[in-house]
């Protein structure tokens, strides 16, 4: 069974098109999606988590259809996503990051912060992730950063998760032991104006 499934998916700009992606993900396996700047993969991985809506096309997961997308609704049916950018807070500790939105609170309804450091040690502990839970943020280093975004979208289980481009955490992730399948995938990309098309692929 497929993870995802694509058909015939279109969004268009002013000055740039994302046309005709059909593509599928099985279920267990990781995927890379690989093109130059600006040719769409940003673009694509935001229309399956919500950020932005599908001009036309249909998008399965889990053999059910996505419609009126949302990142609430994305996330709920089990799509993380982590973005380039971080969405980190500085001022926060590290078990704070993870459980921001999510806190677990004690019968008194309070912050129960020995739950969360423990849960906290215990998510980084099945990543291979080597991060102290009551760090501060903003004495982690970069790629540490990264790795405890990542590690943020594993805190509630999801069925598929998508990592915009990380490259510093990917070493970190690897210990881990991801294995990367080769699969070939239809679909094109095309610009609006005639220069510098490109045709990013599946690895």
């Amino acid at each position: 069974m497929n993870a995802i499934e694509i058909n015939s998916l279109t969004k268009s700009y002013r000055d740039f098109t994302l046309s005709g992606i059909t593509m599928a993900l099985p279920e267990g396996m990781i995927m890379g999606l690989v093109g130059e700047n600006g040719a769409g993969k940003s673009t694509l991985m935001n229309i399956l988590a919500g950020v932005y809506t599908r001009d036309s096309g249909k998008v399965e997961f889990e053999g059910k259809p996505l419609e009126n997308t949302t990142v609430k609704l994305s996330e709920s049916a089990g799509i993380a996503f982590v973005h380039q950018e971080l969405n980190l807070f500085n001022d926060l500790k590290v078990f704070e990051n993870i459980f921001l939105r999510k806190e677990i609170l004690t019968k008194l309804g309070t912050l129960n912060q020995k739950a969360m450091i423990a849960k906290t040690r215990e998510l980084f502990t099945s990543l291979g992730v080597d991060i102290d839970p009551t760090a501060m943020v903003s004495e982690l280093e970069t790629s540490k950063k990264q790795l405890l975004e990542i590690a943020k979208e594993n805190l509630v289980s999801s069925s598929a998760s998508s990592y915009s481009y990380i490259p510093s955490a990917y070493e970190g992730m690897c210990e881990v032991g991801c294995k990367i399948t080769v699969r070939d995938i239809d679909y094109s990309l095309t610009r609006t104006t005639d220069e510098d098309t490109r045709q990013p692929f599946v690895y």
